[in-house]
């Protein structure tokens, strides 16, 4: 990208579209990079075709993008045959990820690592034919692997830069793009870690100036000549105005970015002196500090600034070649070796840079000697340096140990007692798929046949992501008892005591399984008042007024804790804390809200219509959350959503929005916030959750009861004043207002765990029968009825087509035959549309059916006068499940379950006067008998759950 699209290798050359520009400096701290615009439709197109078809390739950049959003794509390297499986090679970037695709077969860059906009960032596309695998690197390191994958089978198509289209629509990328490379083969992941952070390498064995690493930053020589060196070729430096000088280090210039430096050294003299100097100006000056030197005893010091910090290490002996190494990052600080050897390290601390591309001067600080260099006294650098090496990332110790061996490590070719080229035996490790003769010649996996194996669950090597040999992590089976962990899910028995797998109990002293403090919560007895907890039910039993608040059982003043509760029933009251709210431009209230009764807000986008609440609620360095059941009727890419908000100014962290971005959930404190992975639909009930966790500093986002995205905020929120409103969003450029429902509105000054949420979404009733014989002990409030039996009206999401769902409860049977559990219907005498999903068959036998298509599951004669828990679980992917004393009894296959589309009720213990609604082999008629614990669900609960339920 030399002022072109020229390839400088082969005959892939490429036309500007739209008239990109290229600006200067590129990554390279000089020279060119294409800059594109999005908005002017910018990109190089290469007209002649090049085959990817069934074959390996590698695709390397740097990119800078200066926009990035959600919901779009942006090209990056493409090429289109058609819009059919492995047919349309995409690498881009989707929202904020990079993508390697083939067309309905892709690998995507792993969640942790979203991209940013203004940085530099290295990126690589790699097709291993023969494995079948993609993989993306960001930065030199995996990001995201998919097998099995392709091969690509596109035989047409230009390749475009910059750009890809699909479904009639083109994606631009929008900043610049430098250092394209496209090779034929899928290189490896240490090739890639070195083109994407070995900066520079000035070997001085291919000319005084020539940079032997991938950038091609090459030096400039004044006064200084070739002479022998530790590794072939070095440099003499034997003048006072002797030194050697290298411009174009972009990421060094970036605050607090990792770097590591290294080089021979063999001194002539003794005392002080500067070996490596940082400037902006050519002649040393400007923004400036000297890294490397010696103090006046003559001390190898290393250097770090703002705060100013300096590693001091032996005095060096003259005619003596040693080999001087630093590191650094933001997190481990700074670090100088000698030999190989640590001889220590700064503690964590950040380190100040001039947000501009630097230049290192060797041997000499110029016209800089006033610049910060701690103990560093400057001065010219009198004997020899070699082997010049600078990397935009930390070196780990071993790294730098390899550094330190003889030529045969570095020279490129199998020498020594490597096992392949600079690997192996005294060298490092090898990558997977070098030669090796001993499993110590390989980097943490196998020796195989003289080859690194890949890791894999049974190479009886810990590695692959394993918690424990050959076990535990994301890839390989939980471990056994005794075994190393990480967390619960790297156990078989999902209980992980301090780092180690171990069966939990209610009473061996510590806190372990489920529990939520020692020997109380989750399915252990419930804990006292004080102790800690995740949700309500691990504190109490029956109605008592003890709640989890902040983490602990606490008592309560209200049987809600301490919340706002804005439920809209025809108003915009608080029903809890007084924070009542005032219709702005006349909204209206429609019912059933999300519970089936009652009402739920309607507001139009087009009436700016919304809820103020004028009365000041802090949320400045605090916990909070805040839940709500929403309908969006219309949603645009662009527009924004205000959902909850209270607005002080447009400044950071002085704006609390709740929003819908888009499509995408929002939580925001003003240039600090989190945004939704998931876009949203219209007309589709949700459930919303914003909770920001102040002791974390953490902001999440819940979709559904659901994680939808998460991240460290860099302040807590700061605004001072401003009012509430419910439904409108307000900044600098005006007012975004909602256009839907919103329903049940929840605010609590604390942050909510995840398992409440989960519970608010998707528990839609809990009839226990401990609080009266019409309570609902859910987030609710679906009353029920008593003649005989218990009616619950209201069931929203039960009503719709295929919708997941779950029921659970306990029955004895005082009778025999026939009877009905449970009934569903949309009239309260049991007719219109209706089902029986649950009851006995007339021998006997508990049977759950799914209607629409027919099938049932059909499971055992129940005990009489015997407690029996029964369960039933349902989606579309898994269809209809039985579960009886939590143990599975046998499900249908995946298929739809008919629905009314509107709010259904459910009847216990009788069909009423709907005896004839489908029931299969149901014999439906009155139960007789005693049922308890009725719970409904909006989700299909996992085997463990359902387990859970039935042992409490």
């Amino acid at each position: 990208m030399e002022n072109n699209a020229a390839d400088s290798i082969s005959s892939l050359s490429g036309t500007a579209v739209n008239s990109p520009t290229y600006v200067t400096p590129s990554i390279t701290g000089s020279g060119y990079a294409l800059k594109l615009s999005r908005n002017s439709n910018q990109y190089i197109n290469i007209s002649t075709y090049q085959s990817f078809v069934s074959t390996s390739f590698t695709v390397e950049m740097w990119i800078y993008p200066t926009t990035l959003q959600d919901g779009t794509d942006f090209g990056l390297f493409t090429q289109r045959d058609t819009e059919s499986q492995d047919r349309l090679l995409q690498m881009i970037i989707r929202d904020y990820y990079l993508y390697f695709d083939f067309w309905d077969d892709s690998a995507t860059g792993a969640t942790a690592t979203a991209l940013s906009t203004y940085t530099w960032y290295h990126v690589a596309f790699v097709y291993d034919y023969l494995a079948k695998t993609q993989t993306i690197y960001l930065n030199g390191y995996q990001d995201g692997s998919h097998s099995s994958a392709g091969p690509y089978l596109g035989i047409t198509g230009s390749i475009n830069i910059g750009m890809v289209t699909y479904s009639g629509g083109y994606y631009y990328f929008d900043g610049y793009i430098d250092q394209v490379t496209l090779y034929m083969n899928a290189r490896n992941a240490s090739d890639i870690l070195s083109d994407a952070t070995l900066t520079s390498w000035h070997s001085f064995d291919y000319g005084i100036s020539y940079d032997s690493g991938p950038n091609k930053i090459n030096g400039t020589a004044n006064n200084v000549t070739l002479a022998p060196g530790k590794v072939n070729q070095g440099l003499n430096f034997s003048l006072s105005s002797s030194y050697y000088q290298i411009s174009g280090y972009v990421l060094l210039g970036v605050n607090s970015n990792s770097f590591s430096m290294s080089l021979w050294v063999q001194r002539t003299s003794t005392g002080g002196g500067t070996l490596v100097h940082y400037s902006v100006q050519t002649d040393g000056q400007g923004f400036c500090t000297v890294p490397i030197g010696f103090s006046s005893a003559g001390n190898i010091i290393a250097t770090v600034w703002q705060p100013n910090n300096q590693v001091t290490g032996p005095v060096l002996s003259a005619n003596t070649w040693a080999h001087i190494a630093t590191t650094y990052s933001q997190t481990n600080g700074l670090t100088l070796y000698v030999n190989g050897v640590s001889i220590g390290s700064t503690s964590a601390q950040r380190n100040d840079a001039p947000g501009t591309p630097v230049i290192l001067t060797l041997g000499n600080s110029l016209s800089g000697g006033g610049c910060s260099s701690q103990s560093i006294a400057t001065g010219p650098f009198y004997g020899y340096l070699d082997e010049f090496r600078v990397y935009s990332r930390e070196l780990s110790a071993r790294e730098v140990s390899a550094l330190t061996k003889d030529k045969t490590c570095s020279d490129g070719i199998i020498n020594g007692d490597e096992t392949d080229i600079d690997c192996g035996g005294s060298c490092l490790t090898c990558a997977v798929g070098k030669n090796c003769t001993l499993t110590k010649d390989c980097d943490n996996v196998q020796c195989i046949n003289d080859i690194c194996a890949s890791a894999t669950c049974n190479d009886t090597i810990k590695n692959n992501g394993e918690t424990d040999v050959d076990c535990g992590g994301s890839n390989c089976s939980p471990c056994g008892n005794g075994k190393a962990c990480s967390g619960a899910g790297d156990c078989a028995i999902k209980s992980c005591v301090h780092g180690t797998c171990k069966d939990p109990t209610c009473s061996d002293g510590i806190m372990n399984g489920n529990e939520t403090d020692i020997d109380c919560g989750g399915s252990c007895p419930v804990c006292g008042v004080y102790q800690m907890c995740k949700v309500g039910l691990d504190c109490t039993t029956g109605c008592n007024n003890t709640a989890c608040i902040n983490g602990y059982c606490q008592p309560v003043v209200y049987s809600n804790g301490t919340y706002s509760f804005w439920p809209m029933e025809n108003n915009a009251i608080d029903i809890i804390s007084g924070l009542n709210g005032t219709g702005v431009n006349s909204p209206i209230y429609l019912t059933p809200g999300i519970t089936g009764s009652g009402y739920a807000l309607k507001l139009s986008r087009n009436s700016n219509q919304y809820i103020n609440i004028p009365t000041y609620q802090s949320f400045v360095s605090t916990s909070f959350t805040v839940e709500m059941w929403i309908y969006p009727t219309s949603l645009s890419t662009g527009n924004y959503y205000g959902l909850f908000t209270q607005y002080e100014t447009s400044s950071t962290d002085h704006s609390l929005a709740m929003l819908i971005r888009g499509f995408q959930l929002s939580l925001d404190f003003y240039a600090d916030g989190v945004t939704g992975v998931t876009s949203l639909t219209t007309y589709t009930w949700y459930h919303a959750a914003f909770v920001y966790d102040y002791p974390s500093k953490t902001q999440t986002v819940y979709l559904n009861g659901y994680q939808d995205a998460s991240r460290v905020s860099n302040q807590p929120y700061l605004g001072t004043s401003g009012s509430i409103n419910i439904g409108m969003y307000q900044d600098s450029d005006g007012y975004h207002y909602f256009d839907g429902y919103i329903g049940q509105v929840l605010l609590t000054m604390a942050a909510k765990s995840a398992d409440d949420i989960l519970n608010d979404a998707t528990l839609a009733s809990w009839h226990s029968f401990d609080c009266e014989i019409t309570y609902d002990s859910g987030p609710n409030k679906l009353q029920g009825k008593a003649v005989g039996v218990t009616l619950a009206p209201g069931y929203v999401l039960l009503g719709f087509v295929s919708s997941s769902f779950s029921m659970s409860l306990w029955i004895q049977r005082t009778s025999t035959g026939g009877g009905t559990l449970v009934h569903y219907s949309v009239q309260t005498d049991g007719q219109g549309f209706c089902t029986v999903p649950i009851g006995f068959s007339s021998a006997g036998n508990i049977t759950a059916t799914v209607w629409a298509p027919n099938n049932q599951v059909t499971g055992p004669v129940l005990s009489a006068d015997m407690w029996t828990h029964i369960a039933t679980t349902y989606s579309q992917t898994h269809g209809l499940t039985l579960y009886v004393n939590g143990v599975s009894i046998g499900s249908t296959s995946a298929q739809r379950n008919d629905a009314p589309g509107t709010p259904v009720i459910l009847t216990l213990g009788n069909s009423l006067g709907g005896g004839g609604c489908s029931s299969q082999s149901i014999a439906t008629g009155p139960f007789y008998g005693y049922l308890d614990e009725f719970r409904v669900y909006s989700r299909e609960l996992s085997a463990v759950e359902v387990s859970e339920l039935a042992n409490p």
